[in-house]
C-alpha cells in the first residue's frame, strides 16, 4: 500500500499510533493514543515493541550440496516473528526501536515535547517515533508556528537512522519521504547516523540531544524573523516589487512584438493572482497589509492557489521548484525588511 504501515495479523491491527483525531491521518488506520498512555503503551499500541538480531548467512550450496557459510555477512531478522529484514555487513551495528523511546523520555518529561506519531513501516524495514515540540511560536492574530522531531531507526541495509526537526508530521512513508525531501543535504547528513565503522553503531542519544538544542536555537530565529515580517507594513508598489522578484517577472528586451505583448500579459496575471492570494489566503487576517501575509500569500499559491481545479500534486508542493519559490519568497521578505 502507498502508505508502507505493516498490519499486524497477530494483533489484527496496524503498526501505527497517533494523537488527535483519525480524520486528520489521511490513511485512516492505527491506534488513537490515550492521553494516560505510557511509553510502553506507545511501543506495544505502534507495534514497534520488537527487537532484532543478527543471525549467521548460508550461501550457495556447495559442489556436494552442502550450503556454504558466509563469513562476511549476516541475516537481520526480527525476534518476534523471525522476519528476515535485511543482509548486511558483519560490522553493521543493529539499533533498537527501544533507542527511540529512551531518547524521547527526558524530553517529554521535561515538558519539551510529547508523542505525536510512532509506527513500523515495511513490515519492520524501518521503524518511526514522532514527538510534537512545545516550542513553536504564536504571531499577532493567533497565527501558530508547531516543530516535530522525527527519529527513524533503519532495519535496512543502507538506510541509516535519522533525527530529523521537520514541520511535517510522520504518519507514513509519504510524508517521511517529503519531510526528508524538504531537506538540504548537509541536514540530512548532521541528523544521520549510520551502523557500521567506528564509533558508527546506529542511533545515538547523546548526539540526538546535542541536535534538539541546535534545533531549539534555529527555530528561535527562525521566530524572530517571522515577527519581524509581522511588523513590515508594505505598500501596493511594494507588493508589487516583491511578487516580481520572487516570480522574476522581467519584460523582454528582445522578440517580437507579439511575444514581449505575451510576457507583459503573463506578468500582469501572475501580479494579479498573486495580490489575490495574498488578500483571501487563510488566515489573511491575522497580519494583513504585512510581508508576512506577503511571504504567506506566496506559499498558499505555490501548495493551492495555482492548482485550484486541478489535481495538487503532493510532491511538487514540498520540493522542486514550488518549495525552491517558497524559500525564495522568505528570504526576499526579509531582504525588502532592510
Amino acid at each position: 500500500m502507498a502508505h508502507e504501515i505493516e498490519y499486524r495479523a497477530d494483533r489484527s491491527q496496524w503498526s501505527f499510533a497517533f494523537t488527535g483525531e483519525r480524520s486528520a491521518i489521511w490513511h485512516r488506520h492505527g491506534q488513537e493514543a490515550n492521553p494516560g498512555w505510557t511509553l510502553e503503551d506507545w511501543k506495544r499500541q505502534s507495534g514497534t515493541d520488537f527487537r532484532v538480531r543478527k543471525i549467521p548467512l548460508q550461501g550457495i550450496p556447495g559442489h556436494d550440496g552442502t550450503p556454504i557459510a558466509v563469513d562476511t555477512h549476516q541475516l537481520l531478522v526480527r525476534e518476534d516473528n523471525n522476519r528476515a529484514l535485511s543482509v548486511v555487513p558483519r560490522e553493521w551495528e543493529p539499533s533498537q526501536n527501544e533507542k527511540a523511546f529512551e531518547f524521547a523520555a527526558p524530553l517529554i518529561e521535561a515538558k519539551f515535547a510529547d508523542l505525536s506519531t510512532a509506527g513500523v513501516l515495511f513490515d519492520g524495514g524501518i521503524c518511526f517515533v514522532v514527538l510534537k515540540t512545545k516550542d513553536g511560536f504564536t504571531l499577532p492574530g493567533g497565527d501558530e508556528t508547531e516543530g516535530f522531531l522525527a527519529i527513524q531507526i533503519s532495519h535496512q541495509y543502507g538506510n541509516a537512522d535519522l533525527f530529523i526537526p521537520t514541520g511535517i508530521r510522520w504518519v507514513c512513508n509519504n510524508t517521511r519521504r517529503f519531510s526528508l525531501s524538504l531537506k538540504s543535504e548537509a541536514q540530512i547528513e548532521q541528523g544521520k547516523f549510520v551502523h557500521r565503522g567506528r564509533n558508527n553503531q546506529g542511533f545515538d542519544i547523546e548526539k540526538a540531544n546535542a541536535l534538539v538544542v541546535a534545533y531549539r536555537a534555529g527555530l528561535n530565529n527562525y521566530a524572530e524573523q517571522a515577527k519581524l515580517l509581522t511588523t513590515k507594513r508594505t505598500t501596493p508598489q511594494q507588493v508589487h516589487e516583491y511578487i516580481t522578484r520572487v516570480f522574476q517577472l522581467e519584460e523582454l528586451k528582445e522578440g517580437t512584438i507579439d511575444q514581449k505583448a505575451r510576457r507583459r500579459e503573463h506578468n500582469a496575471k501572475v501580479i494579479s493572482n498573486l495580490r489575490n492570494s495574498i488578500e483571501t489566503q487563510p488566515g489573511a487576517n491575522l497580519s494583513p497589509g504585512t510581508l508576512w501575509a506577503a511571504y504567506n500569500g506566496v506559499s498558499y499559491w505555490e501548495d493551492h492557489g495555482r492548482w485550484e481545479g486541478k489535481e495538487e500534486p503532493i510532491y511538487g508542493k514540498l520540493a522542486g521548484a514550488a518549495n525552491d519559490r517558497k524559500q525564495l519568497a522568505f528570504k526576499t521578505a526579509l531582504e525588502l525588511v532592510d
